[in-house]
């Protein structure tokens, strides 16, 4: 697609079937990164504490 075609471009709807796919998925991937935050930040007071 050129810059010229652009704005004549229509987005494709996605069925709401496949939305809450995509949500079940971001929801698991969202959850894995809280989890990984919590895990560096109490390795951070552990490292602090060591010290």
């Amino acid at each position: 697609m050129s810059v010229e075609e652009f704005p004549n471009y229509t987005i494709p709807v996605i069925s709401l079937k496949n939305q809450k796919k995509m949500v079940a998925v971001l929801e698991k991937i969202d959850a894995k990164i809280r989890t990984n935050n919590k895990i560096n930040d109490y390795l951070s007071y552990q490292s602090s504490m060591a010290a």
